[in-house]
């Protein structure tokens, strides 16, 4: 099986309901699996629970919480995999520069360093080791320097 038919089938599992894949093939077998979404598993009343965690500040709250208008930069995921934060660990008030790595996600046992775009102070963090994340979520927010 070819990297460009695993992608797909990833993505296609990832847009549905399923939580469990088989496949197949002469001499290949492949199971994906992965968790069934919280809602789907909590009771009612647990539904209307608070949600706790870091949660994104979207950049229209961030620039109405400030009088001078923040402009909120993300870095987000390029993938599906697990996040792996560094030795020495981004957090919220670090300045980088653009090109340092602020984390990796390990996919399809490869480690994958995701970088800075731009140089920028941390004023988010959305994720923390061992975390499941997915393409194209949010991980940080920097405001731009």
């Amino acid at each position: 099986m070819d990297i460009e038919r695993m992608e797909r089938l990833i993505q296609a599992m990832n847009a549905s309901s399923l939580t469990l894949l088989e496949i197949e093939e002469k001499e290949l077998k492949i199971r994906m699996e992965k968790a069934a979404p919280v809602w789907a598993a909590a009771p009612a009343a647990a539904a209307s629970a608070p949600v706790s965690g870091p949660q994104p500040v979207s950049a229209a709250a961030a620039e109405a919480a400030s009088p001078m208008g923040v402009d909120l930069r993300e870095v987000v995921c390029p993938m599906v995999g697990i996040f792996h934060a560094l030795k020495q660990e981004v957090k919220i008030g670090d300045r980088l520069k653009k090109g340092d790595t602020v984390c990796t996600v390990e996919a399809m046992k490869l480690m994958n360093d995701i970088t800075m775009e731009e140089d920028g102070e941390i004023v988010w963090v959305g994720s923390k080791e061992g975390d499941l994340v997915e393409f194209g979520q949010q991980l940080y927010q920097y405001k731009p320097l």
